[in-house]
């Protein structure tokens, strides 16, 4: 019964992911990736993997997408400067990257792959799971918490900026003149 659930649902979820790719909406994007979250928790729990699962919801779909979809809402992106700007260092960059990543998914899967089927105990409760990651893995969260707060602030400060550049409805346009602008009555 978990195989009909778990084929399907991975499809969903590479189809998802595709989507957060080719969207062409930040925002879209994003929900899209929300939803991906979602059905990697679903994947968790076909897998029998309970904690995981709620784990994926609470961290990856609540707290860091609600981050994401704040960035992107918060940051105005003009499509043609960032298309423009950014096209030529991003694609390579994002190549190279790539190429990284499939390399070290490829070398993961061979290390499990020669390693067989064998399970340590270490992750069986999340009293064990809880104690390794804060005691062998306390310095990178700190580390990753620490950069997450400052692309926060980054992204505060370059919406700020961008907030006080733009000319306010409010504001009084001066005429070339040197005049005052007329407010509809003259006398």
């Amino acid at each position: 019964m978990s195989i009909l659930i778990f084929y399907p649902l991975a499809t969903i979820v590479i189809g998802l992911s595709a989507g957060v790719i080719l969207a062409p909406n930040p925002v879209h994007s994003a929900v899209l990736l929300v939803a991906a979250m979602l059905g990697v928790a679903g994947l968790f729990l076909c897998l029998g993997s309970e904690m995981l699962a709620i784990l994926q919801v609470l961290i990856y779909a609540g707290a860091i997408m609600v981050l994401f979809l704040f960035i992107v809402m918060t940051v105005d992106t003009r499509r043609e400067e960032v298309q423009g700007r950014l096209a030529q260092i991003a694609r390579p960059i994002g190549l190279l990257l790539s190429g990284c990543l499939g390399a070290l998914l490829l070398m993961v899967a061979v290390s499990f792959s020669e390693r067989g089927n064998d399970t340590d105990e270490w992750y069986a409760s999340a009293a064990s799971l809880g104690k390794t990651f804060l005691n062998e893995y306390a310095l990178p969260f700190e580390i990753i918490t620490l950069v997450l707060i400052a692309a926060m602030v980054g992204i505060a400060i370059m919406s700020r900026e961008r907030l006080f550049d733009r000319p306010r409805a409010n504001q009084i346009k001066e005429l070339p003149t040197g005049g005052k602008a007329s407010g509809g009555i003259t006398s």
